[in-house]
């Protein structure tokens, strides 16, 4: 837990979604909930997704797939990323008190959302 509450990471998994990436990434900068972390996984994307994705946010919070994986997949290989990245920091293991908000392309949230679901927890 930090100083400001759980650890939150939205895992954003999308395929062909460059015409929403845009909103959805602009909903999550603007959450009043601080810190929000953000990974994606992009399924095979054929728009330009991925390398969109890669400008916006950096190679390193960008999973690319070569076959859609499909949600369930896409999530579990972004959670075993978090488990690396974690263990590069020395720890071992998720945290307790993490959160993973998962994400589709064409949502954007509210700017309160998230702080909102952390509350209710």
């Amino acid at each position: 837990m930090t100083s400001t509450g759980p650890r939150v990471v939205a895992v954003l998994i999308t395929h062909d979604g460059a015409a929403s990436l845009r909103g959805t990434l602009t909903a999550l900068a603007a959450q009043t909930q601080p810190g929000i972390e953000v990974l994606a996984v992009d399924n095979a994307s054929e728009d330009g997704t991925g390398a969109l994705l890669v400008d916006l946010l950096g190679p390193d919070r960008v999973l690319l797939s070569d076959q859609d994986l499909g949600v369930p997949v896409a999530l579990d290989l972004a959670l075993d990323a978090l488990d690396a990245q974690d263990a590069r920091h020395g720890c071992s293991g998720p945290r307790p008190d993490d959160l993973v908000l998962l994400v589709h392309d064409d949502l954007e949230l509210a700017p309160d959302a998230v702080a909102l679901l952390v509350a209710a927890l």
